[in-house]
């Protein structure tokens, strides 16, 4: 990016570019880094794989219902059911508004799977529910068991977080969710009858099971609060296996924030957000990895925010390459969102935060992403379409000290580069977090932008910054609909 100069004065130029998402891990004072930029807080937009800060895409409405949703799956390519909050408890719905009123408890924790075509919803203690795209039934052969999990894996359904029976998950038979071990005839012999795993003795502590996954496949990933245990899964019980080369040393808090990223999972725990991958390096080890260290602290704040963290879930993008956390607050009015941006070209991934619309839990599927949110279902857009519900993007950089953090510093102009559409106000501070200016910019990537045709677009973002501070930083509120990058930032100073 050019440093421009304003004619007769002696200046040299400071350029902020390469933005590398949130990081709470350090002092506000100690974050410049010039290139590979930082930032304080970035809520409600990304920063992308090149560098720029990009406004989140806004969403329009997937189904108009006044209802805070609890959870929400894809039953067919186009269409979810969802848990609802209702006066009396959760009700169940879809978009054909099949309804079965206050079919959980108020305040209960719903997860749901797929199998056989057919969405499954349970939570623990309460009667579980299977949903064919026509009709909510409830599911017999699960009635003595009532679990808290539910997953496919192996062509079976596996359940667990039982009363009673905490360290055991419980299998289908393979193909028919209405057998389990208890439907079964005593003398039945078949490899692929119903069956259960009690890994008490595998666990080695008085823990119990809080979540299920799958890896690879066929590899069950048992979470406990504190390790995961590992099992091959086939159709035939026989060949159930228990992964040995395994050193997974952290739990979850919680099954639903547990989702799969390519042949990784990805998961919330007590210290941060980890991966279950297998090692590069000998193709054998299955390890964890933790992710979340540059948003320790903010990840931390989440949590303490939220007062059941078993309603912490996640879902990944697809598309967009971003996965997102949703953390419930005390009120059905108040969620945030913690989005992990992958680097589609290798390196640094990128953290950001959102609060639009208050979104409480999400399901993609064949590029749709819905959203389930205080206030109903919506579907998001991409980022370079209009939109009737569009959010306020806001990024905080650092202090930058351009060099030295004792020296004073005399500016002379302010430049930003930027494209796309949409309203920017940049509100900028001295070091001791007193505002010492406003910049009000329309950037508008059309023929006339700023209607002035015969300006080179990055003068058209340079502002006259005549102030005296030892660091500056500087705070971006965007509104508008549509595609808006910030690319860099730059600063003129006297010699």
């Amino acid at each position: 990016m050019s440093i421009l100069s304003p004619s007769g004065v002696n200046t040299k130029g400071f350029t902020y570019t390469d933005f590398m998402g949130v990081d709470s891990s350090r002092d506000k004072s100690s974050l410049d880094t010039g290139e590979k930029q930082h930032l304080l807080a970035l809520e409600d937009g990304f920063c992308d794989w090149r560098g720029a800060i990009v406004r989140n895409a806004g969403v329009q409405i997937h189904k108009n219902i006044d209802k805070a949703i609890d959870h929400v799956r894809f039953y067919s390519r186009n269409n979810v059911c969802f848990v609802q909050q209702d006066g009396g408890g959760l009700s169940l719905n879809s978009d054909q508004d099949h309804l079965v009123q206050e079919a959980f408890t108020t305040g209960s924790v719903v997860t749901s799977t797929v199998f056989n075509q057919k969405v499954f919803m349970v939570s623990k203690d309460q009667s579980s529910y299977v949903y064919n795209g026509s009709s909510w039934n409830k599911v017999a052969s699960l009635d003595h068991l009532k679990p808290a999990y539910c997953t496919s894996v192996g062509r079976r359904l596996a359940v667990a977080g039982i009363t009673g029976k905490a360290t055991e998950i419980h299998f289908s038979r393979v193909d028919d969710e209405n057998f389990f071990t208890e439907q079964e005839e005593a003398g039945e012999t078949s490899v692929t009858r119903g069956a259960f795993l009690d890994i008490k003795n595998f666990i080695g502590t008085a823990d119990e099971i809080k979540g299920l996954g799958v890896l690879e496949n066929n590899k069950l990933c048992i979470f406990t609060n504190d390790q995961v245990i590992i099992f091959n899964i086939e159709p035939n019980f026989e060949n159930w296996i228990l992964e040995d080369k395994v050193s997974v040393q952290t739990g979850t808090i919680s099954h639903n924030s547990i989702v799969r990223y390519g042949t990784d999972l990805i998961y919330c725990g007590r210290d941060g957000i980890h991966s279950v991958k297998r090692s590069m390096e000998n193709g054998v080890t299955i390890f964890s990895q933790s992710l979340s260290s540059k948003v320790d602290i903010k990840y931390r704040e989440l949590l303490a925010a939220c007062p059941n963290l078993e309603k912490v879930s996640s879902t990944y993008d697809a598309d967009e390459g971003h996965i997102h956390f949703f953390f419930p607050k005390s009120s059905p009015k108040l969620s945030e969102k913690l989005t992990y941006a992958i680097n589609p070209v290798g390196g640094d991934s990128k953290w950001s935060t959102g609060g639009h619309l208050n979104s409480r839990c999400g399901d993609f599927l064949g590029g749709e992403l819905i959203l389930g949110t205080s206030g109903g279902l919506f579907k998001t857009q991409n980022i370079e379409e209009k939109s009737d519900f569009p959010p306020t993007m806001i990024a905080t950089t650092p202090i930058l000290w351009h060099g030295s953090l004792n020296s004073t510093k005399e500016s002379t102009s302010f430049i930003l580069h930027a494209h796309g559409f949409g309203e920017l106000l940049i509100e900028c501070f001295n070091d001791k977090g007193q505002q010492i200016d406003s910049i009000n910019l329309t950037i508008d990537d059309t023929g006339d932008d700023n209607n002035f045709p015969d300006v080179p677009l990055t003068r058209q973002y340079e502002r006259q910054f005549l102030h005296r501070y030892k660091g500056v930083q500087f705070k971006f509120t965007s509104s508008g609909s549509g595609i808006l990058r910030i690319m860099g930032l730059a600063i003129n100073v006297r010699d």
